[in-house]
């Protein structure tokens, strides 16, 4: 999946196998992924994020779902 830039047409095309988000579709999808992943909150995973909470944590495989998360954060905040 990917995020549609603000400034391409509506018209474009995707190409085979992508699907453009919009805004509100990014956060959505952002917010399902982070609730089945970590069992909280976008926003409380995004302030926790913020708030450094995440970056000693060990790369092992019980804290595997905060990574993968973390790969979720661009579609949990505004497009600029």
């Amino acid at each position: 999946m990917a995020l549609r830039h603000p400034i391409e047409s509506e018209e474009y095309e995707a190409p085979e196998g992508v699907t453009y988000l919009s805004g509100e579709e990014a956060r959505a999808y952002f917010e399902q992924e982070i609730q089945r992943l970590l069992g909280m909150s976008g926003d409380e995973f995004l302030r926790r994020y913020d708030a450094g909470e995440y970056e000693d944590m060990e790369e092992t495989l019980e804290n595997r779902n905060f990574l993968r998360a973390s790969f979720l954060i661009h579609f949990g905040r505004p497009n600029p």
